[in-house]
């Protein structure tokens, strides 16, 4: 936790990346604003009209972004506001886009030894207009996971209140629908700084950052017991595609329909091996084929103990495994997997945990699973995809790798990578 230092009377420099109210002497810290650019083309169906990229676009030229989706600003190829456009325009990529920031206090008064906040802007595409809400994730190091929750949880706060301040300016059922939603178990008691967009969340959390700093530090999520895995392909049907896929030569005429078969192969080879953990087919399109089953934990489990809750005990996971059909054909199209929301199962799992705020941090954590599931099948398809590596990891064995190591798959999306990148299997997977 940042330590409250005394006031030397002395202001921060300008960074002319946010404005804020200083209460106790009336001052308006100065800010500079840039001019953002006029979007290019006609028509409704141009992403650079859609409410969306307005706001976006209008929040990174008052703040400036460090990363989009994980790549730095300093390495794109195209400005950044082109970038946004591009990702909203990806009809096939459903994912949040999430933009990281340094947010330097703007209080010259600011308590604590803070230089910035460090988060990552989550914003679901279908935003403003229906489904979820932005979040972020605090990313210091230098603040403890409790306080990290506080500052989390009230963002939650003022995005509950820039809804329900939008939602008293227009009469749309689906506006009012969704400030309800958002409301729900939150006290509105957030006074937002410049409107109520993503630029104005942005600042009023500035504002708040003290507030939620001083907060009581929250309890958090705890897991306590390992699991068993799947069994693993032997060895000897491991070396024995590992010299199909050898023999195979590059310029082959059928490479097509060899690619075609290996994945068709491999997908009643995963079927078998978990059809057990009613498998099902759930839909199959000309982009992807997508099973549901319950991931089983075989005569193991395992236990995440919230604080002051009771413990829950997960003996299976119904989840959705997206299998694009150009799967082992394009190593830019991994294996894809999502928790099944439609599961009974599921939702008591996270109702279960009767705090609210507690609720927020549990389903952050089963989120992170499917989050870092999908990066680590992105890895795994381009290893697949290298014949230098000697790799192949199948269905089963990205399957059994999350089992194996859940615990770490609920972690934050940095510590992950950081822990992924460290133990990755030496020998070929299959």
């Amino acid at each position: 936790m940042p330590q409250p230092v005394q006031n030397t009377g002395t202001e921060r420099s300008e960074t002319g990346e946010l404005s804020g109210n200083n209460s106790r002497n009336g001052r308006r810290k100065p800010y500079r604003r840039g001019k953002p650019k006029k979007n290019a083309g006609q028509g409704g169906a141009n992403p650079g009209e859609r409410p969306l990229f307005l706001e976006i676009n209008k929040l990174i030229h008052h703040m400036k972004p460090i990363t989009i989706n994980g790549v730095s600003v300093e390495d794109l190829d195209v400005p950044v506001e082109d970038h946004i456009k591009s990702l909203l325009e990806d009809k096939e990529n459903r994912e949040n886009v999430y933009i990281s920031f340094l947010i330097h206090p703007s209080d010259p008064d600011f308590p604590y030894d803070l230089d910035f906040l460090n988060v990552t802007l989550s914003i679901p595409k279908s935003y403003p207009r229906r489904g979820a809400s932005p979040t972020i994730t605090v990313l210091n190091d230098d603040i403890p996971r409790g306080f990290s929750a506080n500052i989390e949880i009230g963002f939650q706060q003022i995005v509950a209140t820039a809804l329900h301040n939008r939602n008293s300016k227009k009469k749309s059922g689906k506006w009012k629908e969704r400030a309800e939603e958002a409301d729900e178990g939150e006290e509105l008691s957030i006074e937002m700084v410049g409107g109520n967009d993503l630029l104005a969340i942005m600042r009023t959390l500035d504002k708040c950052l003290e507030k939620f700093l001083s907060m009581e530090k929250k309890e958090t999520v705890k897991i306590v017991k390992v699991l068993k895995k799947y069994d693993r392909e032997d060895k000897e049907e491991r070396e024995e595609r590992k010299k199909k896929r050898q023999q195979k030569k590059n310029d082959s005429p059928n490479m097509d329909n060899e690619i075609s078969g290996r994945r068709n192969e491999e997908i009643e080879r995963f079927k078998q091996r978990l059809g057990k953990n009613h498998i099902r087919l759930f839909k199959d399109s000309p982009q992807s084929t997508i099973f549901k089953l319950e991931l089983g934990f075989q005569e193991g489990y395992f236990t995440i103990d919230i604080e002051n809750s009771a413990e829950i005990v997960l003996k299976k996971l119904p989840v959705k495994i997206i299998v694009p059909k150009e799967y082992l054909s394009n190593p830019k199209k991994p294996l894809k997997m999502e928790l099944d929301m439609s599961s009974g199962h599921n939702l008591k799992m996270i109702k279960s945990v009767e705090d609210q705020s507690l609720r927020l941090i549990f389903g952050k954590l089963i989120n992170n699973m499917s989050s870092n599931f999908n990066y680590m099948a992105a890895n795994a398809a381009k290893e697949s995809w290298d014949k230098d590596s000697g790799r192949h990891w199948s269905i089963t064995s990205q399957l059994n790798y999350f089992i194996e190591n859940i615990q770490k798959f609920m972690n934050l999306r940095n510590d992950f990578i950081r822990w992924f990148e460290d133990n990755q299997l030496t020998e070929p997977v299959s």
